[in-house]
C-alpha cells in the first residue's frame, strides 16, 4: 500500500491519500490539522475513505471503524505526557 502526501502547510496541514489502483479493496484520505489549544495542540484528522467489498464494510463497522486511529491518537498523546480522549463528530 503506497501512500502519497497530495498537500501539505507544515508545520499545521498535511493530507495522505492511499494510491489505490483500480479495482483497490479500499482507498482515500486523510487531512490532519494541528492548531494551539489551552497550552496544548489539538489534532483533528478527518478521513474520506472508501471500502469496495459489502463484506469488508460490515467487518469494519464490527471491528469499529475509530479503533486504529483512536489507538493512534492515545499512543501520540501518552508520548508526550497526555491522557487523550478522541472524539468523534460526523459531519
Amino acid at each position: 500500500m503506497t501512500f502519497v502526501v497530495t498537500d501539505a502547510a507544515a508545520p499545521r496541514h498535511l493530507v495522505t491519500t492511499i494510491e489505490a489502483p483500480p479495482g483497490a479493496a479500499f482507498g482515500g484520505t486523510w487531512t490532519y490539522e494541528l492548531t494551539a489549544a489551552d497550552g496544548g495542540t489539538r489534532i483533528t484528522v478527518t478521513e474520506a475513505g472508501w471500502i469496495a467489498n459489502p463484506f469488508f464494510r460490515v467487518m469494519a463497522q464490527l471491528g469499529g471503524l475509530h479503533r486504529t486511529i483512536d489507538g493512534y491518537l492515545t499512543a501520540l498523546g501518552a508520548r508526550f505526557g497526555e491522557a487523550v480522549t478522541p472524539e468523534h463528530v460526523v459531519r
